[in-house]
């Protein structure tokens, strides 16, 4: 006899453009934004010992992985300077100023991704806290390329924590 599965409800699949990404700190980035990638976790481990064998059973500590974005940079440069101007203030400012106006207002900012269904309405949310740049990539010209292709620039994040939330 043929054992009884349930079906599951909804069998659309997740779209890999289906998502917006929005970092307050970030406003003039958020529309040229390319990719974003949920960052995926890890629980740690501890060695217990028994008289047989040693065994491992969950640890206390969540390991959670860098954020990246990818976008296209705009011919101003200004989704690229509102990373690297954020990233100076936290690391090497140049003046007071900029140092008291980073540290102020700054430091960190929240970022929210919100996953589409397949009728592109808002599904999920995913809320990062107390976010902040550690990595933007170069930026590279080459007059040597015979396609003109825009531009793009990585940036990596670290964070406190995130969570999620059904829309």
């Amino acid at each position: 006899m043929a054992k009884d599965y349930n079906s599951p409800d909804n069998i659309n699949n997740l779209s890999p453009v289906g998502y917006r990404f929005f970092v307050e700190n970030l406003p003039n980035t958020t529309w040229f934004i390319t990719s974003v990638n949920i960052p995926g976790i890890s629980l740690g481990e501890v060695n217990q010992s028994t008289p047989f064998m040693q065994t491992q059973v969950p640890g206390n500590d969540l390991v959670y992985d860098p954020l990246n974005v990818t976008f296209l940079v705009d011919e101003d440069l200004q989704n690229w300077r509102e990373l690297y101007d954020w990233m100076n203030g936290l690391g090497f400012p140049n003046e007071y100023d900029e140092y008291k106006a980073q540290k102020a207002d700054q430091i960190y900012s929240d970022a929210t991704l919100t996953i589409l269904n397949s009728h592109m309405n808002a599904n999920y949310r995913i809320i990062l806290k107390d976010l902040f740049p550690t990595n933007i990539s170069e930026i590279l010209f080459d007059s040597a390329s015979s396609d003109i292709t825009p531009i793009q620039a990585t940036a990596t994040f670290r964070y406190l924590t995130y969570s999620y939330e059904k829309v």
